[in-house]
């Protein structure tokens, strides 16, 4: 990716109290994203909960396809762990 180019698509991910929720979004993330190869930049950012940043690049196809199974399955980890659990 140049510099100063935006990647197609920007995740980021926060480690929550659940190591092995965490882990399972992971491996369904990396799942995903290896169904769709491509060119096109994605950038997923972690955060940790000590609020260190680790970001990794994927090249996908950013297709409509991608991006609505993208959404469902972090719509589907966000039911599962609501803002606010673990505080």
């Amino acid at each position: 990716m140049a510099l100063g180019a935006r990647p197609a698509i920007r995740l980021t991910l926060r480690e929550s109290d659940d190591v092995e929720g965490d882990i399972a979004l992971l491996r369904s993330l990396a799942d995903l994203l290896r169904a769709y190869p491509g060119e096109s930049p994605l950038v997923m950012n972690i955060v940790t909960a000590g609020g260190e940043r680790h970001a990794f690049l994927w090249r996908v196809e950013a297709c409509r396809e991608l991006r609505l199974a993208l959404a469902a399955l972090l719509r589907a980890q966000a039911v599962r762990e609501p803002r606010g659990a673990g505080n």
